[in-house]
């Protein structure tokens, strides 16, 4: 540090420039030096040709995988599971409710009106023993029993 101070005061400071437009003492010294100096190591150049480049070839790269790969890929599976969601629901439609469900309901529906018939009212289930047994009388009386 001290040697980059004292050689700053040797340049600069023991021989200051005159005037504004003149050329710097390093630069009429050492021409190479001022030039690498003055071009910052040429760090900027260096960065733009590896690390920016890099960085938006790689960016190329990732919205063409984004876009057609992993983009491709969500479409073919919700495509695939649209297909499968039709399928189950065709099945659900055309096997389960017309097989199934509809057989149920017709259980249900044969026993709502077999409930009918057990209402817990005496008089109703003495007519219908009393029905019976007069169709029992036909029945025997007109020869069904031979």
């Amino acid at each position: 540090m001290f040697a980059g101070l004292g050689l700053g005061w040797w340049l600069y400071g023991m021989n200051p420039p005159k005037k504004a437009d003149e050329t710097d003492v390093l630069e009429r010294a050492r021409p190479d030096f001022y030039y690498l100096l003055s071009n910052k190591y040429s760090i900027d150049e260096l960065y733009e040709a590896t690390v920016i480049r890099f960085n938006a070839w790689f960016a190329r790269v990732c919205d063409f995988l984004d876009e057609w790969v992993w983009g491709g890929l969500v479409q073919l599976v919700s495509l695939t599971v649209v297909g499968l969601a039709w399928v189950n629901d065709s099945f659900d439609k055309f096997v389960i409710n017309l097989g199934f469900d509809q057989g149920c309901g017709g259980v249900s529906r044969g026993g709502g009106l077999l409930s009918r018939l057990q209402d817990g009212k005496v008089q109703n289930y003495l007519r219908f023993i009393g029905g019976a047994l007069v169709a029992l009388a036909l029945f025997l009386v007109w020869g069904g029993g031979k």
